[in-house]
């Protein structure tokens, strides 16, 4: 053949190959955008919106639950409480979270585990062994449920936080979200929410847009809640009683069965005689733990009974013998003892009167 003919050939043959390459790369074309495709990338834009409004839809809910908390607190006086001990145990164990109410004096009551403040400032949590009324205020005697004995100290409160219920190992993940490292952990989540909402190859929202503007809001409203500590929980020691320091020096739980905790008064009136001002006192304080018997002791500056007598641990009231009690004042006073330990400090009150009516005399403590 000769190079015209075959010059010829390839000429007429030109317009049939790129006929036949274009049909193939249409096909291709078809192939690449066919329904199998856009339905992936259906699938994938799908996958994307369904993580955006998760992350939407957690920030919106957690914010809302810890703006809830903060207010029922403000409101209600509801207060979370995290256990930093475990002499609760095993009814609140170390690390729990429990909440707790306030509650005035006159509804506390025995047995309910309850948080006051010590003369420290440190708070603690225990269980109510015995309680009074004194001048609308509670004495409390508190006791650990995992303790020996109970707590040395008598607590005067005008209210008190009653532990309504708890939750454990809750405090442990209450204390990190509140912590440096949770705060930081809750910018980063209020970030990547405004990320996922506008940040780059997102549309502006038509529909649903206010939904996500307010879980943005919540998110950034909790992070700012946890960075300046509003509404959040505060940590309680449940004291142990291993060891108590006395004036006379330190005993352990082994040779100090009992705690120096002074009798409360619960009661101090003159008994009505008749008119012949023979008016006894009669006093009567509540059980101390621990004790195994009581001392009372009574003056009258008038020349009439007075003296001082021992009483067992099951006694808890006294009445001074009949005598002149007409225009006399002086003392009376009850001390606890214990087996291997101190006597607690005495409790004491003052009487007076003056005639013979009963309403003219007076029995009220010593200041």
């Amino acid at each position: 053949m000769t190079r015209r003919k075959l010059a010829k050939a390839k000429t007429e043959q030109a317009p049939q190959a790129r006929a036949v390459h274009g049909a193939w790369q249409q096909a291709a074309d078809a192939r690449a955008s066919g329904p199998g495709r856009r339905a992936r990338r259906s699938r994938r834009v799908l996958s994307l919106k369904g993580l955006r409004e998760g992350l939407l839809t957690f920030g919106a809910v957690a914010g809302f639950i810890c703006i809830a908390a903060t207010v029922a607190s403000f409101a209600f006086g509801i207060q979370p409480v995290i256990f930093r001990s475990g002499s609760m145990s095993p009814a609140i164990d170390t690390g729990a979270l429990a909440i707790s109410h306030d509650v005035p004096a006159k509804d506390l009551k025995v047995g309910d585990v309850v948080t006051v403040k010590t003369d420290a400032g440190i708070r603690v949590t225990h269980r109510i062994k015995d309680v009074s009324l004194v001048n609308g205020k509670a004495s409390l005697v508190l006791k650990g449920d995992a303790n020996k004995t109970p707590d040395d100290k008598v607590y005067v409160v005008p209210s008190a936080d009653r532990v309504l219920f708890s939750v454990p190992k809750a405090g442990y993940v209450v204390s990190w979200l509140s912590g440096p490292t949770g705060v930081f952990a809750g910018g980063l989540l209020a970030g990547l929410l405004v990320i996922t909402a506008f940040g780059p190859g997102t549309r502006k929202p038509r529909r649903g847009g206010t939904r996500k503007l307010f879980g943005i809001s919540i998110a950034t409203v909790t992070v700012g809640l946890l960075a300046t500590g509003v509404g959040g929980p505060t940590n309680t020691q449940a004291f142990y009683t291993d060891q108590a320091t006395l004036a006379s020096g330190t005993f352990t739980a082994g040779n100090y069965p009992g705690p120096v905790v002074k009798p409360v008064v619960t009661s101090c009136v003159r008994i009505d005689n008749g008119n012949n001002g023979d008016h006894p006192i009669k006093i009567t304080w509540n059980a101390v733990p621990g004790a195994n018997g009581y001392k009372v002791a009574y003056t009258n500056t008038g020349g009439g009974p007075q003296g001082n007598v021992s009483l067992g641990a099951a006694v808890l009231t006294f009445q001074t013998p009949a005598g002149a009690y007409k225009n006399t004042s002086g003392t009376i006073s009850v001390v606890a003892t214990f087996p291997s330990a101190p006597d607690s400090p005495a409790t004491v009150y003052n009487h007076s009167g003056s005639g013979n009516p009963v309403a003219n005399y007076n029995c009220v403590p010593a200041p």
